[in-house]
């Protein structure tokens, strides 16, 4: 409830998708920011408008609950993953900067990620096949924070894993 607040401070209405994984109930928080669209022509030279989506999205559980962890060990769970919702927090206050966005923006902070991606997949589940195809990328945002090193990869080259720390660049 805390994001979702976050979300609505910054101005959002933000649907809450309820469901259930394999350790129980959950939720996902969504922020629908409409684009501008596009406009292409047709086969008779015709404009007309194209709707396309970027998803982007990070899990907000993290790896253990406060029974699993010793209490000696500070575990916060900033790398896995506040660090990744506190990136699609600030993607969601500075998006409104661009004022010809054309694309439709779908913001989701995912609950249960570490339940077999149960959140991801009330999500994907929940997508018309419209929806789907109208889909051209999905961001996920996910423990971009360890220890003093904080990292980025993104691109066909950091797919190479014998490449990956190459391909890594520190910010």
């Amino acid at each position: 409830e805390y994001i979702r607040s976050k979300f609505e401070e910054l101005g959002y209405e933000v649907s809450r998708q309820e469901f259930t994984g394999y350790g129980g109930t959950s939720s996902n928080y969504i922020v629908n920011i409409p684009g501008r669209g596009f406009i292409t022509m047709d086969d008779y030279g015709n404009p007309q408008e194209v709707r396309r989506t970027i998803v982007i999205g990070a899990h907000y559980d993290d790896s253990f609950s406060s029974g699993q962890v010793d209490h000696s060990y500070a575990y916060d769970g900033i790398s896995d993953n506040a660090s990744g919702i506190g990136c699609l927090l600030t993607i969601a206050a500075h998006i409104s900067e661009y004022e010809n966005l054309a694309f439709d923006v779908i913001i989701v902070a995912f609950g249960a990620g570490n339940d077999n991606y149960a959140g991801a997949n009330a999500f994907a589940s929940s997508l018309t096949d419209e929806m789907v195809s109208s889909i051209d990328c999905m961001y996920c945002i996910d423990s971009i924070y360890a220890g003093d090193k904080v990292y980025a990869s993104a691109g066909y080259n950091s797919l190479n894993m014998n490449q990956k720390y190459q391909m890594r660049r520190k910010l």
